[in-house]
């Protein structure tokens, strides 16, 4: 591994923000704190004339701008939705520049979260393996997890707050095109060795596809899937999501333990690794932690049955109510 001071260009920054006044003027204060040279604001529409007051008073916060900073903006005058606005919001964003740090008006981010988005952004710059740079840690109670880098590598991509280049963002497809094929061919194996792993993914990818499901995160890890890319997670986390609880879109869960993580500092200068290597007892901490997979007795049993007896397993779905 090495320790380096780099010298690097500062990044873009984004902020999706909609109808939470409270939450964005926590953000927006960070943004302040931090003062990027340029801005992205992206707004969602209202849903109902009650909710009009909320959007315009989260619209003049992002507007309250006291640094020098060149700012654009796209207001929806129309309620997209959470999942076609962040997504025209970066087909936007990635028309004008290549490369952005991307915040949604619940991600608190750490002072630190800036600089080393920006200056994995361009240390990773041309390497196509790397699709993303996460803010996020969820190995905070893993007792195995040990980082002497900066950061470590996973296929996943946590999403609380992220930095992207256009280069891997234009693999993003809406419709997820090639689902069917990956499916029949069995292509999950190359990526999810673990039995209950592949049956989990492939379930949600059946949904997504289908349009049962219509998270664009979820469509976002098909990309990384198909693409076999690895993102980029900090040794300690540098994101909290502020959001969760019930004025959420998705994660309405207050006591989620993923809510309200603290995050800390990360020691400059940034140590590299010397290679790219997926650190599998992190990734397999999540799936168990983070994705529930095989986390109990029953699941680990019913996965087992499903993989190596699925003849049996069938038989026991039919008769058992």
């Amino acid at each position: 591994m090495t320790r380096m001071v780099a010298s690097f260009p500062e990044s873009p920054v984004a902020l999706l923000v909609f109808n939470r006044p409270e939450h964005t003027r926590k953000v927006f204060q960070r943004l302040r704190e931090i003062k990027p040279k340029r801005l992205f604001i992206i707004a969602d529409g209202p849903r109902s004339d009650k909710e009009r007051e909320l959007c315009s008073e989260v619209r003049k916060i992002t507007e309250e701008i006291d640094w020098d900073c060149e700012v654009e903006r796209k207001y929806s005058e129309v309620n997209m939705g959470c999942d076609p606005c962040s997504t025209a919001g970066l087909d936007w964003i990635l028309s004008k520049v290549d490369r952005v740090i991307f915040l949604e008006d619940d991600g608190l981010a750490h002072p630190d979260f800036f600089p080393y988005c920006s200056e994995l952004l361009e240390r990773y710059k041309d390497d196509e393996r790397i699709m993303m740079i996460s803010g996020d840690n969820f190995q905070q109670h893993n007792p195995s997890f040990a980082c002497p880098e900066s950061y470590y590598f996973t296929q996943i991509p946590y999403m609380h707050g992220f930095a992207v280049w256009r280069r891997s963002w234009r693999l993003y497809d809406e419709k997820m095109t090639a689902w069917p094929e990956v499916k029949r061919r069995g292509l999950l194996t190359s990526t999810f060795r673990d039995y209950a792993v592949r049956a989990h993914f492939s379930y949600k990818f059946d949904q997504y596809f289908s349009n049962k499901l219509t998270n664009w995160d979820g469509k976002w890890l098909f990309a990384f899937t198909l693409n076999r890319g690895v993102s980029i997670c900090p040794r300690v986390n540098l994101v909290t999501n502020i959001g969760y609880g019930p004025g959420a879109t998705n994660s309405t869960n207050a006591d989620d333990w993923k809510a309200n993580l603290p995050s800390g500092p990360l020691t400059r200068p940034f140590i590299h690794p010397n290679g790219i290597r997926i650190d599998e007892g992190a990734e397999a901490y999540a799936f168990a932690h983070v994705f529930g997979i095989n986390r109990s007795f029953k699941q680990k049993a019913i996965s087992f049955s499903r993989h190596h007896f699925p003849r049996l397993y069938s038989l026991a779905r039919k008769i058992t109510p």
